[in-house]
């Protein structure tokens, strides 16, 4: 009896001691464990250095960080080091730290090869935002409102005359020029410090008067071709700068013109575009322009216009001009235009005409 307990005991301590043996290699590592401060936010066109503690005992074999741009693109794999100083570090490239941020998430894998998530996920990655230079966020902004379109190509054509009511042609009255502005004009928007930059050739044909001495008026074919570049330059968000400069002629002589313009409120959304121009011999123009852009795709301005062009030096006349159109999903815009103007009370008249536009 006494040997049966015996053999019982020792039989008992074998199988507590396989056990544990078997056991051992589960109790002497514990779960694979990464922390690390998570960032909220990043420096632009820096490294970014995320530093994980790691559990000591942790059964840890390799260890990833994966991220990919906020604006899209492939997924990236950077791994998880241990440094010379002893730290586990992943760093995010300097290239990668672009506006408007990149997104993350860690995972782990163990020494039996099993992958284990440590933070977030891939369809819950953790955002950290790069903020750069207001310019730059403002930019990237500006494109998404022009559908990542930067080139425009527009083609208008206007006529405008003084004489539709209130004067008889030919008379002592009739005072008020009368004639056809046609233009080309492309533009490429930078969206930086020089937010865009534009080329354009324009043609002009009608009649004014030539002597304002004579009565009854004396009236004179006017024409004038010229070509201009203007450079737009962004000052904040709200506000930009633009010159431009006027080359052409007549059937005379040679032509220069300038020009200055002010916007106030972003550029493809509610605004105030003010103007002022000179050219030699053809005259100047002060605009006030105020661009509705609540609607979107449905592009709404009035213009209040002083001029005494084209034929520079006589009577100044007030104008009214109202655009509207719409911005097909295309690139297409399509904008109608009409005007109302006068000159010294007796000459006042309507005037038309359409803008067509295209995004690539």
């Amino acid at each position: 009896m006494v040997d049966q307990l015996h053999k019982t005991a020792v039989l008992a301590l074998v199988s507590l001691v396989l056990a544990g043996a078997c056991w051992l290699p589960s109790l002497a590592w514990a779960q694979v464990k990464l922390v690390h401060d998570v960032p909220a936010t990043a420096l632009p066109d820096l490294p970014l250095h995320l530093d994980f503690d790691v559990t000591p005992t942790s059964d840890l074999q390799s260890a990833t960080l994966v991220w990919q741009s906020l604006n899209g693109g492939a997924w990236q794999r950077e791994p998880v080091k241990l440094s010379s100083t002893g730290v586990w570090r992943a760093t995010l490239p300097a290239q990668a730290m672009t506006d408007p941020g990149v997104a993350y998430y860690v995972v782990s894998v163990d020494r039996a090869g099993a992958e284990t998530p440590q933070f977030a996920s891939e369809s819950h990655p953790h955002p950290v935002l790069v903020h750069g230079r207001a310019l730059a966020v403002l930019a990237q902004a500006s494109l998404r409102e022009l559908d990542n379109l930067r080139s425009e190509l527009a083609f208008s054509g206007e006529v405008v005359d003084y004489r539709v009511f209130g004067a008889t042609a030919g008379s002592a009255t009739d005072f008020g020029p009368r004639y056809q502005d046609f233009q080309v004009a492309y533009r490429y928007w930078l969206l930086s410090g020089v937010e865009y930059i534009e080329a354009g050739i324009g043609r002009l044909r009608g009649e004014a008067e030539s002597d304002p001495i004579s009565i009854p008026a004396q009236k004179a074919n006017i024409g004038f071709d010229r070509g201009w570049t203007e450079v737009g330059l962004r000052v904040s968000e709200n506000a930009g700068l633009a010159g431009r400069l006027v080359l052409g002629g007549d059937e005379t002589t040679f032509r220069i013109g300038v020009a200055a313009l002010l916007r106030i409120g972003r550029p493809q959304r509610t605004r105030l575009v003010f103007e002022a121009s000179a050219t030699s011999g053809v005259g100047y123009h002060v605009i006030a322009g105020f661009h509705l852009a609540t609607v979107r795709r449905w592009p709404l301005s009035l213009e209040i216009i002083l001029t005494d062009g084209p034929n520079a030096g006589q009577d100044s006349g007030e104008r009214a001009r109202v655009r509207f159109g719409h911005e097909f999903a295309s690139g297409l815009r399509l904008v109608g235009i009409a005007s109302y103007q006068a000159q010294k009370g007796d000459d006042h008249g309507l005037g038309f005409g359409l803008e067509t536009a295209y995004r690539f």
